[in-house]
């Protein structure tokens, strides 16, 4: 390997429940969704100093979601 090399690996996985109420001709469905997302950096460094690197970030999201028909 004659220069840097940078592999980057994400992965995600979500899911997400929801429920329905009606009164009348209203309908209300108020829902939730989850994210969890994983952010691999592998970081090759070839030169004078040869070092690697690896940093690794994790994020989770809860997203609520409201909904009114008529």
């Amino acid at each position: 390997l004659l220069r840097d090399a940078n592999t980057i690996r994400t992965d995600a996985a979500a899911t997400y429940g929801q429920l329905r109420f009606t009164a009348g001709h209203f309908t209300v469905t108020p829902g939730l969704r989850v994210e969890h997302i994983r952010v691999r950096n592998f970081v090759f460094r070839r030169g004078f100093n040869d070092r690697n690197a690896t940093s690794i970030q994790n994020q989770t999201v809860w997203l609520p979601g409201l909904s009114v028909s008529y």
